[in-house]
């Protein structure tokens, strides 16, 4: 099952990397969150669990001025027992709703223009492949499901300066399993964390 959630994670680094290096001269941001989760799975195996602790890391690489192709890799661990419930990697879309949605610097007629926005708002989502622990038997036995999974979500972004920002957003999953344990999942996370632009 870890040799599945890892290949999710190849895959999606691969494609990033190709993507940012055929769109270079594009404005990017990265993010990187933390929060808590929330997720309930039925079928074969019903469990609810709740964790809070989440690493969320997303790379986004703007195609115009109010949408970016979005690369998305979270994982969700309980801490101190380091124990694993979820994983997941996608790629997806994100809008921004509040004027431009990254600094705009031209010249026309000597003189310089700039356009840097202090809030940004925007939704989106991620289609992707998870791994998910529906139930653990104790601290070393428990039952995983592999699953198809659309992340939607809404935030904001406050811009601290040319370099850096703040970052927070509300994250809802759905997703179906396609593993021996074949699972149905929704799940709720709230995050918060920075936000670097390139």
């Amino acid at each position: 099952m870890r040799t599945k959630a890892k290949s999710h994670f190849l895959l999606v680094f691969i494609v990033a990397t190709f993507y940012s290096i055929v769109a270079q001269a594009r404005p990017s941001e990265l993010h990187v969150r933390t929060g808590g989760f929330w997720g309930k799975y039925t079928g074969p195996i019903e469990n609810e669990v709740t964790v809070p602790g989440v690493l969320d890391i997303d790379y986004s690489i703007f195609t115009s001025n109010t949408m970016a192709v979005n690369f998305r890799s979270l994982v969700v661990i309980e801490f101190p027992k380091v124990k694993n419930y979820y994983n997941f990697a996608g790629v997806g879309l994100r809008f921004f709703t509040r004027g431009p949605a990254y600094e705009i610097n031209t010249e026309e007629d000597g003189f310089n223009y700039q356009a840097m926005p202090k809030w940004r708002t925007y939704f989106g989502g991620e289609l992707g492949l998870a791994q998910a622990t529906v139930i653990s038997y104790g601290n070393v036995l428990q039952t995983s499901s592999s699953l198809v999974m659309l992340h939607l979500n809404a935030g904001a972004i406050y811009r601290i300066n040319s370099e850096i920002g703040i970052s927070a957003q509300l994250n809802l999953g759905v997703g179906s399993g396609y593993s021996s344990v074949a699972v149905l999942t929704h799940n709720l996370m709230g995050l918060v964390g920075l936000c670097l632009f390139f």
